[in-house]
């Protein structure tokens, strides 16, 4: 005798997509800016910076004053933390622009700053720092 064996298969209901977690948003941290030795000799100098990430944005208040606004950033998983990048380009055309590339693990924050003046010239910085702000937090 012969046995037909069927099957039916039925595809699973779509899933609709969840928004990307964003594990910096309504986060603050302070940093310490530092020029690399050739920037330096250059002229540049160490400063502190702030660095505020509110709706899906992120702003360097030290760089405000400057032409240097919220800017979109974005974030790839890596190792333990998260790998950032950024670009800003200052609205006062003598400013020029800022990349920052930093990971974020925990409560601390390490990466680079590379700054392009309006002449051309190039300089580099490394950042540390740490979270202030947790979000929700006051």
């Amino acid at each position: 005798a012969k046995r037909i064996i069927g099957c039916v298969v039925y595809p699973a209901p779509p899933v609709a997509a969840q928004p990307a977690a964003a594990p910096l948003e309504g986060t603050t941290w302070s940093v310490r800016v530092i020029p690399t030795k050739s920037a330096a000799e250059s002229g540049s100098r160490p400063f502190n910076a702030t660095l505020v990430f509110e709706d899906g944005q992120v702003t360097m208040r030290a760089h405000v004053r400057l032409g240097f606004g919220a800017s979109p950033y974005s974030l790839t998983p890596s190792g333990t933390g998260w790998a950032f990048t950024s670009r800003q380009v200052s609205t006062d055309d003598t400013k020029g622009t800022t990349r920052w590339e930093a990971v974020f693990e925990g409560d601390r924050v390490t990466g680079t700053l590379l700054w392009v003046t309006w002449r051309g010239t190039t300089r580099h910085y490394t950042v540390k720092g740490k979270k202030v702000k947790a979000p929700g937090a006051s």
